[in-house]
């Protein structure tokens, strides 16, 4: 009987829709609902990508979350309004006023979906294959402003002065490429199929073959989203600095309260899924990513408190095993990605400002200089057997020195082209404690000849060219009468000078001055012995956003450059411009006459220079 009643119903139903020609009353009131309303067919192409690209496995249950979504979108922004079987898509369209609920949820949806792309496209095998043989060249379009390589994939993206592209390391053609814009590069996912661009304080995740922009990631910067395994990212806040974990086998985003501020590096554990160690300005933390179906955790499993200054993109790296974490910044830090346990090696007078990976995991390229010595000077430091070989610079076809781990092979950017080098040109190698004792020599043979001409200067006396700290000629200071200005010798008396320079910072348009166009560079001011007097310098316009941690002690700002730029954050600490002298390169003419112009001012050299062509993040101070 009841199937009987049931069949009846069906032909009647049929009849219906016969009659009417609405097919939209075979739809339930949700399916109704999406159907006046539709989600974008942006969203709706997604998820067919998605769905096209996901193995068989995961593919019927990406449908089920994706009709659960859309159900819930239904019933939340219809307000409790059910339509009836018989009303038309018209006549729902017209009751479902708030069309806010529709779009924001539609936006929810859209990240939900972009987050299981990326999850699928990491689990992709590489891009490129890595060539068995290295080519000699890598060719861009222009001068290389960055680049990155994937770790697993012969690929590579370059930022040039013209263009945003990837190359097929392999066979060195370029199979994607679009026009220089605003945004800054981030970095290349390990089998290079996700390359990661910032403007406007919004990350985007994008594909590394197409360009297409798969996810977006808002308050977030380049320098601060990075990879932890084939399943997750960590990125910082741009405003708050909170750190957030994506998961994007999930389609979910979740803070990680376990890392107070911001962070400066993340790796990942060698030979593991989802271990990975977080570098903070403060601290070192290891860390497991805990993942059930109902939630998704981050684990700490040791944490120790950070040796040396703060580690940066542009500072640190993995040795060529993947064993040691190093950075350089004053000194050498070495952290066992095991036991997370430091040693710090100081190299004084030498500052160290660079270190990078070399092919083999015992030996380490630092570059630096010493006070009152005579410009940049390079080495290949041996860990094990504590010895220096000086790199003959005159012999590199670029300074520019980076490891590509791919290939296991050193290369130098040299204009719009990497040079894969066979070897570097080095003289023998000296002991650590020789090496130390002949660059003190040096360094207190140049202080001695410094305090003989300030005291002749003192004493009314012409000032004689010397040669500068750094290795180039330069005249001397004013004539005998000239003094230096009360208000710049207030705020350095008791002052180590420090200074940044770069062109341009990640966002400058390159075409204005405007202020409001500014490339936006953030340095962090650390606790010093000694108060900072910050000299900041730029060609393009740029927003300088300091970071003054507590207790550090900020003298004043001294700003030059050819455009206007701007300070934020610098507290009490009186702001000064003082010219268009700009530099980004510690050995060169601008430099000198951007240390000529603050000695002028100050009565003091600049103690330590950062320089970037396109900077980003730097730190200043510390112990």
């Amino acid at each position: 009987m009841q199937r009987n009643r049931d069949w009846t119903r069906l032909v009647a139903l049929v009849g219906l829709i016969s009659l009417t020609g609405c097919e939209y009353v075979l739809l339930d009131s949700e399916e109704k609902i999406n159907a006046a309303v539709p989600v974008p067919q942006t969203v709706e192409a997604a998820m067919s990508d998605l769905l096209k690209n996901s193995p068989d496995n995961l593919r019927k249950r990406i449908e089920g979350e994706y009709a659960a979504k859309l159900k819930l979108r239904a019933l939340n922004c219809a307000k409790g309004y059910a339509p009836s079987r018989l009303a038309s898509l018209e006549t729902v369209r017209k009751e479902l006023t708030d069309r806010s609920c529709f779009t924001s949820t539609d936006a929810g949806i859209a990240q939900w979906i972009g987050m299981r792309r990326v999850a699928a496209m990491l689990a992709e095998p590489p891009l490129k294959p890595v060539p068995a043989v290295a080519p000699k060249f890598i060719v861009g379009d222009a001068f290389i402003q960055s680049v990155q390589f994937a770790d697993n994939a012969g690929v590579a993206v370059f930022l040039t002065q013209q263009s945003l592209q990837a190359v097929d390391i392999a066979s060195g053609s370029t199979f994607f490429k679009e026009p220089r814009s605003n945004e800054q590069l981030g970095l290349l996912s390990p089998n290079g199929r996700l390359i990661i661009t910032s403007a406007e304080n919004k990350v985007k995740v994008r594909n590394t073959e197409s360009g297409e922009v798969i996810l977006e990631v808002p308050k977030a910067r380049a320098h601060a989203f990075q990879w932890i395994d084939k399943q997750a990212a960590l990125y910082n806040h741009a405003d708050s600095s909170k750190t957030f974990l994506l998961d994007f086998s999930k389609g979910e985003e979740f803070p990680v309260p376990e890392f107070q501020g911001s962070f400066s590096r993340v790796i990942n554990v060698d030979g593991t899924d989802n271990q990975f160690i977080v570098g903070t300005y403060r601290t070192v933390a290891k860390a497991t990513i805990e993942r059930s179906s109902q939630e998704t955790k981050v684990k700490l499993i040791d944490e120790k408190p950070l040796s040396g200054t703060s580690w940066a993109l542009n500072t640190s790296g993995l040795t060529a095993d993947g064993s040691l974490w190093f950075n350089g910044s004053k000194d050498l830090t070495l952290l066992s990605v095991g036991t997370l346990e430091q040693d710090r090696i100081t190299f004084e007078p030498l500052h160290v400002q660079t270190a990078v990976a070399t092919p083999d995991p015992d030996k380490l390229l630092l570059t630096g200089f010493i006070r009152g010595g005579h410009g940049v000077r390079t080495y290949v430091f041996s860990l094990s057997g504590r010895t220096m070989a000086p790199v003959d610079r005159t012999q590199l076809v670029s300074e520019r020195l980076l490891y590509i781990p791919a290939l296991k092979k050193q290369a130098a950017i040299s204009d719009s082209k990497i040079v894969v080098l066979d070897d570097l040109p080095l003289s023998e190698p000296v002991e650590l404690t020789k090496f130390i004792a002949d660059a003190t020599e040096e360094a207190n043979a140049r202080k001695l000849e410094e305090f003989q001409r300030a005291e002749l200067y003192q004493q009314g006396a012409p000032m004689a060219p010397s040669v500068s700290a750094y290795g180039a000629s330069r005249a001397g200071w004013e004539t005998a009468g000239s003094r230096i200005p009360a208000q710049f010798a207030d705020l350095a008396k008791d002052a180590q000078i420090e200074s940044i320079g770069v062109y341009q910072g990640p966002r400058s348009s390159a075409r204005s001055g405007n202020a409001s166009e500014a490339g936006q560079v953030e340095v962090k001011v650390r606790k010093a012995p000694k108060p900072i007097l910050l000299v900041l310098s730029s060609y393009e316009a740029v927003r300088w956003n300091l970071s003054v941690e507590p207790g550090a002690r900020l003298a004043g700002v001294l700003v030059s450059g050819y455009k206007s730029s701007q300070v934020t954050g610098n507290g009490a600490a009186r702001v000064m411009m003082i010219g268009s002298n700009h530099a980004y390169k510690l050995d060169s003419n601008e430099y000198n006459a951007l240390n000529t112009h603050v000695q002028r001012l100050t009565g003091k050299q600049i103690y330590y220079f950062q320089g970037r062509y396109e900077g980003t993040s730097f730190s200043v101070g510390g112990a």
